[in-house]
């Protein structure tokens, strides 16, 4: 349970009188109403929860209520925006307005953030977008604000405007709340606030957490190697020869340093500058021209750039580029059991490998090879985050990069030759553990989705739930959606229910393709503005979620020029990488790009489109009608895809059931 979840969940028990006591000394709340709106209707049926008797179920609009400032001119005062209030935005000065008087409470009736509330302490002129919120002074202003607080959500995907969303007035003022006695609702506050601060320490740790879970391998490794290169992960053996031995034999002229080290090591190792113990040299660019026509799909000596070493630390030689013999001697090379460290750029100290053959290699690489098989503890060294950090000390340069004679004077504490040997098993031995631990998770991940796969192509066929004889006949539901809609009964991918029936997707979707920005456009004119959020690709995760606060946002000005995905539409990415992949719901009106087709549905038959845009079925299908060199699928192909319909009852059973699976899986 995330923070968010948790602050809901204390604030769900305040609202339902669980979290104080109550005292029968109390006016009770009945009495409370009467003196804050006498006119006030007690909601007795249908509310949504049991509440203490001492309680009442009033409307929202009769213990608060929206209102203006009261106009007033040559005075000169700071105009209201959302972004002026959040602190990123300098505030623009106006001589006459609504004059919004503190101390106060205001609340946001425009725009994606409808039903925020901000408590305000010095005079404004009031912002368009703003109403003033006046609470009645016999209702704990607090108490007001966490149930609003509880309700955000509520306000935000109940919004009404396509163009500019806005805040759903008479939902507000319906809104049914609970309403405690004054004293109760003020042990609520103090109670609320009370925790507050163990929440934040709660969300703090779920930070850690999740950063730990997320980078678990990645700090175990460290953590193994930190202690490898400290000498605490194997015993020392007295009967090894001390590493000054190997040293003599290494390197006669070496220096053995004994000052400034960075950490205690034990008495039989010492420590040596890189460049006493390893032959250290960086490669030879290309440029393109010559790439092309000396280089390219040639037979030789395959020329490693840092782009083929990955962050896993291995090296793809098969990426088309080779250096032939008559060239080779204008090229360095890496020769087998060679490690190859990236010295510059993005992947400055991050990208390592050790070769498996002799190479030429990039300007950017570092070559280190070593005698006396002393490579696979380098190798190991060069990985720790000791490394790191005192490299990352000596980086400089715009591109940042460290140069090669500064690099050969980085420490290494050197261990006996054969306790490397132990080290270097031994880490490799748990590495070999954490990999298959990694495995397994992997696994368990493309297993949950393979599962998933397999259960909504049983849904599909009409093989989740049972059909019910009583339920109208899809023919029936498709006249509704489009009386002119062709039922198709040849080549279907396969057998339906008799209740079901084919269709294509343009017969009972309204689908469309949005529109593109270019950059310079985008940060012009809808980088950091209030509008309808501006939903690409990148935005659409493979996990089905939309990111909606990336900063792009379309003002109402604009909106004329853009299609709109409203609420409840699905976005499906049709071209690119990510075709067929990335798909998702909205939960609110957006613009959205080029590369994403919406589908809009009648009928609330969305959810079950969602769920066959999902399948592997339909991936399948329009796979077969993929083309162009990006790779995508145009919009009237994509309106001739079959789709299996099934009647309106059974689809609700169909997505129930899919929804109370997946629960169960991710759990």
């Amino acid at each position: 349970m995330n923070t968010k979840q948790l602050r809901n969940s204390i604030l769900q028990y305040a609202i339902q009188g669980k979290l104080v006591k109550q005292n029968p000394s109390d006016e009770p709340a009945t009495e409370l109403l009467k003196r804050i709106n006498p006119e006030a209707e007690i909601i007795t049926e249908n509310t949504p929860f049991d509440i203490p008797s001492s309680w009442c179920w009033v409307r929202l609009g009769d213990i608060c209520c929206l209102e203006d400032g009261l106009r007033i001119s040559g005075e000169e005062l700071p105009y209201m925006e959302a972004k002026v209030l959040r602190g990123t935005k300098n505030a623009t000065i106006k001589k006459e307005g609504k004059l919004i008087q503190p101390p106060c409470k205001v609340i946001l009736v425009d725009g994606e953030n409808s039903g925020e509330v901000f408590a305000i302490n010095q005079r404004y002129y009031q912002g368009s977008t703003f109403k003033i919120l006046k609470i009645s002074q016999c209702v704990n202003e607090n108490y007001l604000n966490y149930l609003l607080l509880l309700n955000k959500d509520l306000f935000r995907k109940n919004k009404k405007g396509a163009a500019i969303p806005h805040l759903n007035k008479e939902m507000f003022s319906n809104l049914p709340i609970p309403l405690p006695p004054l004293k109760e609702q003020q042990r609520i506050v103090e109670k609320l606030e009370e925790i507050e601060p163990l929440l934040q320490e709660y969300e703090d740790k779920q930070i850690e957490i999740d950063k730990l879970y997320n980078n678990y391998r990645e700090i175990l490794r460290n953590s193994i190697l930190q202690y490898a290169i400290q000498g605490k992960l194997v015993k020392q053996n007295p009967l090894d020869e001390p590493a000054t031995e190997l040293l003599k034999r290494i390197n006669p002229e070496a220096e053995i340093i004994t000052e400034d080290t960075p950490f205690d090591i034990p008495s039989s190792w010492c420590w040596v500058r890189l460049g006493d113990i390893c032959s250290m040299f960086t490669g030879d660019s290309i440029n393109a021209q010559e790439k092309k026509l000396k280089y390219t799909n040639t037979e030789g000596l395959s020329y490693i750039g840092t782009k083929d070493v990955s962050f896993e630390h291995e090296i793809d030689y098969n990426n088309g580029i080779a250096i032939p013999q008559q060239y080779l001697e204008n090229f360095s090379i890496a020769t087998k059991y060679s490690i190859l460290l990236c010295i510059e750029g993005g992947s400055f100290g991050r990208k390592i490998a050790i070769t498996d053959r002799d190479v030429c290699f990039g300007n950017k690489l570092c070559c280190f090879t070593t005698k006396y098989d002393v490579y696979k503890y380098v190798y190991n060294y060069l990985m720790s985050k000791v490394f790191f950090n005192l490299i990352l000390e000596e980086k400089t340069g715009l591109i940042g990069g460290i140069g090669i004679n500064k690099l050969k004077k980085v420490l290494i504490p050197l261990p006996p030759l054969e306790e490397q040997k132990r080290m270097v098993e031994k880490l490799e031995e748990i590495m070999a553990e954490i990999d298959i631990v990694e495995r397994n998770k992997i696994q368990y991940n493309n297993t949950t989705k393979l599962l998933k796969h397999k259960l909504l192509s049983f849904a599909i066929q009409g093989k989740l739930v049972k059909q019910n004889p009583s339920d109208e006949p899809a023919t029936e539901l498709l006249k509704r959606i489009n009386p002119e809609a062709e039922i198709i009964t040849e080549n279907t991918p396969f057998d339906i229910p008799s209740s079901w029936c084919w269709v294509r997707l343009g017969d009972i979707c309204s689908m469309f393709t949005g529109d593109s920005i270019n950059a310079q456009e985008k940060k012009l004119k809808y980088t950091n503005t209030e509008g309808l959020s501006y939903i690409g690709t990148k935005d659409v995760s493979f996990e089905h979620e939309i990111d909606y606060n990336n900063g792009i946002a379309i003002p109402q000005q604009y909106l004329e020029n853009f299609s709109i995905a409203t609420k409840y539409s699905i976005l499906l990415c049709i071209e690119g990488g990510s075709f067929g992949r990335k798909i998702a719901i909205t939960d609110r009106d957006v613009c959205f790009g080029n590369k994403l087709c919406c589908f809009t549905t009648k009928y609330d038959v969305y959810k079950y489109v969602y769920n066959y845009l999902m399948s592997k079925v339909f991936f399948n299908l329009i796979l077969e009608e993929k083309t162009g060199l990006i790779g995508g699928i145009g919009i009237n192909k994509l309106k001739k895809v079959l789709i299996p319909l099934p009647p309106l009852e059974e689809q609700k059973r169909i997505v129930e059931k899919l929804e109370e699976i997946f629960n169960e899986i991710d759990k």
